[in-house]
């Protein structure tokens, strides 16, 4: 019962030091891919965040044998977070710039009748 109440403190200490929350690295995956972000703290109020993500071609379909839909996704982040109370309650600001290229080919020979 000891150790558990030692190793309790003592990962609360931890977690509450400066030092061991100074940087973080985190991943994440969404609409737009797999993201990187990285994090760090300025001073106890303030943190920045830089974020990057990338999904080349991982939505190319293939619609029978006479379409093809391939499209490239990128992500870029700089982000920068105020904690009023020092705690987990944030406001962010900051720039994202989200990039979606798409393309749809038609591959089979053939001739197109419409409304007809």
């Amino acid at each position: 019962m000891k150790k558990a109440l030692y190793c309790s403190v003592f990962s609360a200490c931890l977690l509450g030091s400066p030092a061991a929350v100074a940087m973080g690295v985190g991943f994440s995956s969404g609409s737009l891919g797999p993201i990187v972000e990285g994090s760090f703290n300025i001073s106890k109020s303030f943190g920045a965040r830089l974020g990057f993500g990338v999904m080349l071609g991982m939505t190319s379909l293939e619609v029978g044998s006479r379409y093809t839909f391939y499209a490239d996704i990128e992500h870029a982040a700089a982000l920068l977070d105020y904690h009023p109370w020092q705690g987990n309650f944030r406001l962010t600001a900051g720039a994202m710039k989200n990039t979606l290229t798409w393309a749809f080919q038609e591959t089979g020979a053939g001739s197109y009748k419409f409304g007809g």
